[in-house]
């Protein structure tokens, strides 16, 4: 794996699920036209090529998402023109997680939220 704060050749979503290694039950699957990781049976992150914007999508807690939005490369998802999804769904452009420290920024707020949805025992719907 590269060193922390390179830029690393690996593909993105390979990138995440290495990063996931260590976090449980992880499925990849293919969803939405890319590839999203579920982590204990819950959504958590995505990630997608070029023809949807290249990047993640990060189910974070809708408490933290207009926050987070300060962070470069990041606004409210959207599933189809102008329907955005809330404030727990973020996109997250390719060029902002570049950076092996911001990937891992993102992979800890999804399984922040992931593990307080778990905890609760609910769906993640805010």
């Amino acid at each position: 794996m590269p060193s922390a704060g390179s830029a690393s050749a690996l593909p993105l979503a390979d990138r995440v699920e290495a990063a996931l290694a260590d976090a449980g039950a992880v499925r990849r699957i293919a969803m939405f036209g890319g590839q999203c990781f579920m982590v204990r049976d819950k959504l958590t992150i995505g990630v997608f090529g070029a023809r949807q914007g290249a990047g993640l999508l990060v189910r974070v807690d809708p408490d933290r998402g207009h926050e987070l939005l300060d962070r470069p490369g990041v606004s409210i998802s959207e599933m189809g023109a102008g329907r955005r999804m809330g404030p727990g769904w973020l996109r997250v452009k390719a060029f902002a997680v570049a950076d092996e420290a911001e990937l891992a920024f993102w992979i800890a707020e999804a399984l922040a939220f992931n593990a307080d949805t778990t905890r609760r025992g609910h769906p993640q719907r805010p």
